[in-house]
């Protein structure tokens, strides 16, 4: 009975703590105006409308192995003719990412906003730094634009606002194809196991069948 016990102990230990890891960290708190929070697409510009502003969480708690290079970092208003707050996410850092985008062909001028729970660390919104996160935190079973020119907010009457406490971005998208996006960059879950972790769970589990079948026998 004791070496019975010890081994179900053994592998719920395993399956809680991989649980764990697999729990959203990044929540949309609210959103308000034209952005609807909605499931990943197949495609980011086959997602057409002139009423909403889609937005669909991309991946959490990705371990950053390079910086990651934003735009706007830094509280304030933001219409793209003047400069704005460009930095970078160190290597190292634990992110989850949120996706914007708006796109049509006949073209459509959108206002909305979204609040998180946590702090905003970056926001990409030119097409250099969304192109060069995609394959980083992107859906990997939805297709981006990757290198296509325009899909980025410009000096067109497209807005950015970050709050002082950088939880809630309000944008104006003045779009119609490519289409304008923004990907917007917290911190992630800092608890996350290293890769090495993962193989500590899965022994503990491997030991846990193994004791139960030395038991059986």
């Amino acid at each position: 009975m004791y070496v019975r016990k010890c081994g179900l102990i053994l592998i719920i230990v395993a399956s809680m703590a991989i649980h764990t890891t697999l729990v959203r960290a990044q929540t949309v708190v609210s959103t308000t105006g034209a952005i609807v929070l909605s499931t990943p697409p197949p495609s980011v510009l086959g997602e057409t409308s002139t009423i909403a502003i889609n937005a669909f969480y991309e991946r959490q708690n990705v371990l950053l192995s390079s910086p990651l290079s934003f735009d706007i970092g830094a509280p304030g208003f933001y219409n793209f003719g003047g400069s704005l707050s460009p930095g970078a996410v160190a290597a190292g850092t634990v992110v989850d990412s949120l996706f914007l985008n708006t796109v049509s062909p006949n073209g459509a001028i959108l206002t909305g906003s979204v609040t998180l729970d946590r702090p905003i660390v970056g926001v990409m919104a030119l097409d250099n730094s969304l192109n060069a996160s995609d394959a980083i935190v992107g859906v990997p079973t939805t297709s981006y634009p990757t290198g296509v020119s325009g899909r980025d907010y410009e000096a067109d009457g497209d807005q950015v606002t970050l709050s002082a406490d950088r939880k809630t971005l309000t944008v104006t998208a003045n779009f119609s194809e490519p289409g304008d996006e923004l990907r917007i960059v917290t911190l992630g879950n800092s608890s996350v196991p290293e890769p090495g972790a993962y193989a500590l769970l899965a022994s503990l589990g491997l030991s846990g069948v193994a004791l139960l079948r030395r038991r059986a026998r």
